[in-house]
């Protein structure tokens, strides 16, 4: 198993998808990412690019076989739970990236105070997880307010954002960083989301839902999470605490 302990949360701090409810909802995020991903591609490079970008991660290493597990788009009552319990079993922290529209009550508050307590970082991924870059100031300050008042609550020592999508731009990196958080993007991005979900059926991704997987992994989630850790030797690792694939996978 891959080097884990309390290193993988300090790695956030040098750093300066409610899954799809339904297939429509499912079939949107798909279109989304992957046109976002196209976005990210073909960035001109220019040197505002990694203050304003939502993926760039700062430290590049080395990281010496350590990972920063982060999770998406929770919490979700039943698969985030498990993802508790696989990570306790092996005394793993991680950070997970909310979307406050889905905090709707007293229950899902207390499941993010008790990941608190458990050494777990929970961070900010916006309400309603749009592609920020696509909203005007005031929207996308609603975005990151609504969930910052959940985060806020559970006093935690550093706050984090991800952007859905990691699409971003000067304007709402600017507007995430006045509420003082950092900004973390991803080095290893396992696209559990395809492999979970694609038109090709569970356990395989489709190119036309995700490009960019080679075709020797199409169909090997765990060798293609596996080849981006070999090429980076750790780093920030992206998954989805609410899709059952990747809690099934994740042990």
């Amino acid at each position: 198993m891959t080097k884990l302990g309390t290193q993988a949360l300090a790695l956030m701090l040098v750093f300066s998808i409610v899954g799809c409810a339904d297939e429509a909802e499912e079939s949107e995020f798909d279109e989304n990412l992957s046109e976002a991903y196209e976005e990210l591609l073909n960035d001109d490079g220019s040197a505002d690019s990694a203050r304003c970008s939502g993926v760039v991660v700062p430290d590049r290493g080395p990281f010496n076989g350590r990972i920063a597990l982060t999770f998406d788009d929770g919490p979700h009552m039943t698969n985030t739970l498990r993802v508790l319990e696989i990570l306790a079993a092996h005394n793993a922290p991680a950070t997970f990236f909310i979307n406050g529209k889905v905090v709707r009550g007293d229950e899902q508050r207390e499941l993010l105070q008790e990941m608190v307590e458990a050494g777990h970082f929970v961070a900010n991924h916006t309400t309603n997880h749009p592609n920020s870059a696509r909203l005007s100031e005031s929207a996308f300050r609603s975005e990151v307010d609504d969930t910052h008042g959940i985060v806020a609550e559970l006093e935690q020592s550093s706050l984090y954002f991800r952007f859905p999508y990691g699409s971003s731009n000067c304007m709402t990196a600017d507007v995430v960083r006045e509420y003082g958080y950092h900004i973390v993007g991803w080095h290893i991005d396992t696209a559990d989301w395809c492999f979970g979900s694609g038109t090709g059926g569970v356990g395989y991704c489709d190119p036309r839902t995700f490009a960019h997987v080679p075709d020797s992994y199409r169909n090997d989630y765990i060798g293609f999470t596996e080849y981006q850790l070999g090429r980076t030797n750790g780093g920030v690792l992206l998954m989805h605490d609410v899709h059952a694939y990747t809690v099934n996978q994740l042990d």
